[in-house]
């Protein structure tokens, strides 16, 4: 096969200047790497953990409100302003560690798991519904505290009463904030456990999903209001608290959505970069090669190569790197 004496000399120079070819092929090939895989990330991060967050139908209001029953849920329920509710109730206790010290503990009790349409935790090992004296812990609080199905955790109420629950299953909850960042275990109990402590069964926080603009904070918040003024005070009950979940979130979002956005985007930024600085790294190449043969270049313009030929020279150069 015939190969025009120019290819082969650019060909030959890149063969004999192994090093630097390797430097400059290299130095591509991590820009473009760097790129590919932080967007493969980003796929992933959209797919796997937003993609499942709302698919468990993430609550858009958590309202804290005095014991309540069921019936005030079903009520809320069937106001044309929201889809749907699901009480429960949460209890801080203590549970005393592997190291012998106490530590907290949030308990969430649900009228049956197998029903939850709101903030939808996933079974990882066990069984998904607890028994009375038995408990679920969420996956991160049991991989850091190293406790498996099958433990006993010894739990203090407020009056200093202790209770053996067994660990019976393991969940993955993407709606409860992870026990490294605020030191606070989470776990599901049934509401005949807690009746077991001594807790009336009743519930004290209401999960609602509104049925229009579902994104929007302040239309979340006005039917939160509606639902205290024409629901719950009412019929006698106190509202402690109205939230939207997450620090500062959106509603239906994930409580970390801005930072992992924002972290993915600085190492966009970055990837980008890694690719300008190796196409200046070609850039730089290419002109000290040409530098070092401008008498070669020279010769050729005089035994007749035109400049389209020249430059073709070099672009193909470029072009065997890229």
């Amino acid at each position: 096969m015939y190969i025009p004496a120019r290819w082969t000399k650019v060909l030959k120079e890149i063969w004999e200047n192994k090093s630097r070819s390797a430097l400059v092929v290299l130095s591509l090939a991590i820009g473009v790497a760097t790129v590919g895989m932080i967007n493969t990330a980003a796929i992933y991060v959209q797919r796997d953990l937003f993609g499942a967050f709302s698919e468990g139908h993430p609550a858009s209001l958590h309202m804290y409100i005095s014991p309540f029953g069921e019936s005030v849920a079903t009520a809320v329920e069937n106001m044309r302003e929201v889809e749907a509710t699901q009480p429960r109730r949460v209890k801080s206790v203590s549970f005393l560690n592997g190291a012998g010290t106490w530590e907290d503990i949030t308990l969430h009790a649900l009228p049956d798991l197998n029903e939850v349409d709101i903030n939808v935790p996933t079974l990882e090992e066990g069984q998904y519904i607890p028994a009375v004296r038995e408990i679920i812990l969420e996956r991160q609080s049991a991989e850091a505290l190293g406790i498996i199905v099958g433990d006993t955790l010894l739990l203090m109420n407020d009056d200093d009463r202790e209770f053996e629950v067994q660990v019976v299953g393991i969940v993955h909850d993407l709606y409860v904030m992870p026990y490294e960042l605020l030191g606070e275990a989470t776990a599901f109990v049934s509401m005949d456990t807690l009746v077991w402590m001594g807790d009336p069964p009743r519930y004290n926080r209401l999960d609602i999903i509104v049925s229009e603009m579902k994104t929007d904070r302040d239309h979340v918040l006005k039917v939160g209001e509606q639902v205290k003024e024409q629901i719950l005070e009412p019929a006698g009950y106190f509202t402690f608290r109205t939230e939207i979940p997450g620090i500062g979130s959106d509603p239906g979002r994930h409580w970390a959505e801005d930072q992992i956005e924002g972290l993915l985007l600085i190492f966009q930024i970055m990837g980008v970069m890694a690719i300008l600085l190796s196409s200046g790294l070609v850039v730089n190449t290419i002109s000290a090669i040409i530098v070092q043969q401008i008498k070669q270049i020279g010769i050729m313009r005089s035994i007749g190569a035109v400049r389209r030929q020249i430059v073709g020279m070099y672009l193909f150069n470029v072009f065997i790197f890229t």
